[in-house]
């Protein structure tokens, strides 16, 4: 399976009552592994459709830091669920990773070394 590969879904949500469609968009990601996002996007927009509470927050990355072994750890982002888990640092041991900004695309984290101390990178992820 080609992980590179595009994918998408077309959606449509029906009023039965009103025998009417009420919504109608395509989704696309550039890459299948970030399929999780399809389904994300298209639950925020049915529900701004339905008038539910704000799911905005469902198409946030997740940023955290994994212990691999000793003195090692990587820093992952992921979607909500864990579904969608990728490797955005590794080698060394780093810890505390936080989000720098609110379009969710940038964090920072501190990277724990023997020989410098304490000290903060930061990486761009997308």
């Amino acid at each position: 399976m080609d992980l590179r590969r595009k994918v998408g879904i077309e959606a449509n949500l029906y009023d039965v009552s009103k025998n009417k469609k009420i919504l109608s968009k395509k989704y696309i990601v550039s890459k299948q592994d970030r399929y999780p996002f399809l389904s994300h996007k298209l639950v925020v927009d049915v529900g701004e459709e339905l008038d539910i509470n704000d799911l905005q927050w469902m198409q946030k990355f997740v940023i955290f830091s994994k212990y691999v072994g000793k003195k090692k750890s990587n820093i992952y982002i992921a979607d909500y669920s864990l579904t969608f888990v990728q490797p955005v640092i590794s080698g060394g041991l780093k810890s505390f990773s936080k989000v720098e900004n609110k379009k969710n695309k940038k964090s920072f984290y501190t990277k724990i070394s023997n020989k410098r101390g304490y000290f903060v990178q930061g990486v761009n992820y997308l």
